[in-house]
């Protein structure tokens, strides 16, 4: 069985969605700039997509679960930009 999700995979050069090449000369400033406006939408757009969830049948404990991880990570990512902090929880469950 071959596996199809490889991390040496990539899209065909035709492809409209494929990466453009960074600049080696590119400052951390600008890298930051550069990679904050690529992932601010997509997490924006995850975080509208749970609103979503709230149209569904769903119980207080499930509620206030995902409500808790949403602060977890609003916490994570202001000590990330306050303290530096490497800690990461990449797993949910209820």
């Amino acid at each position: 069985m071959t596996d199809t999700h490889t991390a040496t995979m990539r899209r065909p050069s035709n492809d409209k969605r494929a990466r453009k090449p960074v600049d080696p000369n590119e400052s951390k400033a600008d890298a930051f700039v550069r990679l904050s406006l690529q992932r601010m939408p997509k997490f924006l757009k995850a975080g509208r997509q749970l609103c979503y969830l709230a149209k569904y049948p769903h119980s207080e404990q499930q509620r206030a679960r995902i409500v808790e991880e949403v602060h977890k990570v609003a916490d994570e990512v202001e000590a990330a930009f306050t303290q530096r902090d490497k800690s990461r929880r990449d797993s949910f469950s209820f």
